[in-house]
């Protein structure tokens, strides 16, 4: 299978939405998807539902070496980007080096959530958080500050 195999799984500018993004999610759970080192959904109209899912793919798969994850330009509010910060906190083998939420629709709740699962996820790598142009105010700018 040359799944097996893919570093790299780039979607940008297309319209999977959550449809597209749930499948996407299931294989990032499987062993398939143990290579994938970068992510690319960005300007996808993906919303809570697709990153809900997707969170769920980065929580339970151990062996999911992702290091760039982009779902900028989407339609996500604080429940996919709270599945997300999920996965930040329980998924101890995550390596994200950048995670790019810009241009979604997330407030303060899914800002803390984020912020929560990179203070309990000592392993993660992050080095860029872009969470630009979201509906985050002062709680979750201080969350995650």
């Amino acid at each position: 299978n040359g799944a097996l195999n893919l570093r790299v799984l780039d979607l940008n500018n297309n319209k999977i939405g959550d449809v597209g993004a749930t499948a996407i999610g299931k294989y990032l759970q499987s062993e398939g998807a143990s290579k994938l080192e970068e992510l690319y959904l960005s300007s996808n109209e993906i919303g809570d539902g697709g990153a809900t899912a997707i969170g769920k793919g980065l929580q339970f798969n151990g062996a999911l070496k992702l290091e760039r994850l982009s779902l900028y330009g989407n339609e996500i509010g604080d429940v996919g980007a709270t599945a997300i910060g999920k996965a930040l906190e329980v998924n101890g083998a995550l390596k994200l080096e950048i995670l790019n939420l810009r241009n979604n629709k997330i407030g303060d709740v899914g800002a803390t959530a984020i912020a929560k699962g990179l203070e309990f996820n000592g392993a993660l790598n992050l080095r860029v958080l872009d969470l630009n142009n979201n509906k985050i105010g002062d709680v979750g700018a201080t969350a995650i500050g």
